[in-house]
Formats: C-alpha cells, structure tokens, sequence
C-alpha cells in the first residue's frame, strides 16, 4: 500500500512557496530543502509533488508567468509582436531571477506554451511562412531573454555604483566612435534590437507573399 503524505500539501502550496523563496533569498537559495523549510515540511513531503529542482522550476517559471497579458490582437503583426516581446520583458526584468528558470524548451508548460500559439496565430495571420514563423519566434524569444538577463545584470551594477570604464580612444578607436553620445538608453536599445526583427521579418514576408503570388 502506498504510504499516504503527512502534510495536505498541494502542488500550488509547493509553487508558491517556492516563489516566495526565489524573491527573498535568489535562485542560488532555491533548493527542495528550502522550500520545504518555508512550509514546514521535510524535504520528501515535496516529491509527492515534484521530483527535483529542474523540475520545480518548470512548475515556478510556468507560475511566474500565469497572468502575463499579452492583449487581443490589434490586427498590425508587428504591433503585436513588438506589445508581446514588451510584456515578456517587463517580467523578466522585474521578477528576481526568473530568466535563471527560463526552460531550454521554450514551449515547457501550459502558460510558457501560450505565447508561441499566440505569436504564431499572429504571424500565420500576416502570411508568414510556416519556418519563417516558427524559427522567427525562437530568434525573437532568444533576443528577449538575453537582452533581459542583460538589462538585470545592468541595473545591479548600476545599483552598486559599477560602472565600465570609458573606452580609450588609442586603443579602441571604433568604441570610442560609437560611444562618444554615451551608451544608449536601456530602452532605447530595446526596442532597436525589436524593430530590427520585426524588419527582417517584412523582407521575409515580402518574399513569401512574392513565391506565393500567382504567376501572370
């Protein structure tokens, strides 16, 4: 017979209070033995629930973004795109240490998979092709994540008075060229980096829409 738990824990106690930890003590903290610890179990009360840390970050990552809102399309592919990779990146920038948790898998979990069908609905609508689309979505969800776990490695820095020291112009003449305006708003560099994708895509669109099109 199998032995039944001590604790009535739910899988949605152990996510919680998983995320909790991960916001007060870092992924570095995240361990089974510490989620537990924040419940008052013991450790293998969890493996009812969940059988390791990888997996315990799946089922965290899928809940860090449950209630993202990506909004109803406005039926302009690149401002829904460019609306969608804005979203995603607010709450990897303002989650503390979520794109740690980020699957190699990005269609890991029902919530993580929500985002792909949304995009690829969009870009199927816009007359992308089927590779196109589905190799554009991982360029672009490739592109957020970095630029986030950027952006967060920025902004601690910044936080802590570390700052690069400027480029010396004998020796790296280029940078200095590039960087004479100082480096470029966070922001800014952002949605630089988006609309360069959404660009590419239109030349790929224009390509498609071009093999497709009826020959005279």
């Amino acid at each position: 017979m199998p032995r039944k738990p001590g604790p009535q824990l739910s899988r949605e106690d152990v996510v919680q209070a998983a995320a909790r930890l991960l916001e007060r003590e870092g992924y570095d903290r995240l361990t089974m033995r510490g989620v537990a610890a924040e419940l008052g179990v013991q450790a293998p009360a969890l493996y009812w629930h969940v059988k390791s840390k990888e997996g315990l970050s799946l089922l965290l990552f899928d809940h860090l973004i449950a209630d993202l809102d990506y909004g109803a399309p406005t039926g302009d592919w690149r401002v829904d795109l460019k609306r969608m990779a804005g979203v995603l990146r607010r709450r990897l920038v303002e989650t503390r240490d979520i794109t740690r948790l980020f699957p190699d898998d990005y269609s890991s979990g029902p919530r993580a998979a929500r985002p792909l069908e949304l995009s690829l609905g969009i870009m199927r609508a816009a007359g992308l092709a089927p590779a196109d689309a589905i190799a554009a979505y991982g360029t672009a969800l490739s592109y957020v994540v970095g630029w986030s776990r950027f952006e967060v490695t920025r902004r601690a820095n910044e936080a802590q008075g570390v700052r690069p020291s400027p480029p010396a112009s004998e020796q790296q003449p280029n940078l200095a060229w590039a960087l004479q305006g100082g480096p470029p708003d966070i922001d800014t560099g952002f949605e630089f980096g988006v609309d360069l994708l959404i660009a590419g895509l239109e030349q790929r669109l224009q390509r498609s829409l071009a093999e497709t099109a009826p020959r005279a």
